[in-house]
């Protein structure tokens, strides 16, 4: 299960409490 949030134009992939950054 995981989660998409875009934050000042960034996309970060959080899965399980580890954030993955998306460019």
């Amino acid at each position: 299960m995981y989660a998409i949030i875009e934050e000042g134009g960034r996309q970060f992939k959080v899965t399980s409490g580890d954030v993955i950054r998306i460019d």
